[in-house]
């Protein structure tokens, strides 16, 4: 029995968004528009996708930013501001 090679890979098995990033960035260099959202759990891999993406663009101007749910208690997923009342 073979025993299956350790990866240091942290984007196994998102080959359709590494592919998406590519296409995006393929269009990018052509002068055409694209957006990725990118949303979810802490811990699924969000960054390393990022990275994989500013890696995927060289030559590009790549602008990072951040940010967090201002409430923990935020019931809504994709709340932005707990001013809401959400």
């Amino acid at each position: 029995m073979r025993t299956p090679a350790l990866t240091t890979d942290p984007l196994v098995g998102r080959h359709g968004l590494k592919r998406r990033v590519d296409e995006l960035t393929g269009a990018a260099r052509t002068e055409q528009g694209g957006a990725l959202v990118l949303e979810g759990e802490a811990g699924i891999g969000k960054s390393a996708l990022l990275e994989y993406a500013r890696n995927a663009a060289p030559g590009f101007r790549v602008v990072r930013t951040s940010g967090r749910s201002s409430s923990r208690n935020c019931r809504t997923p994709r709340c932005t501001s707990c001013a809401c009342r959400c």
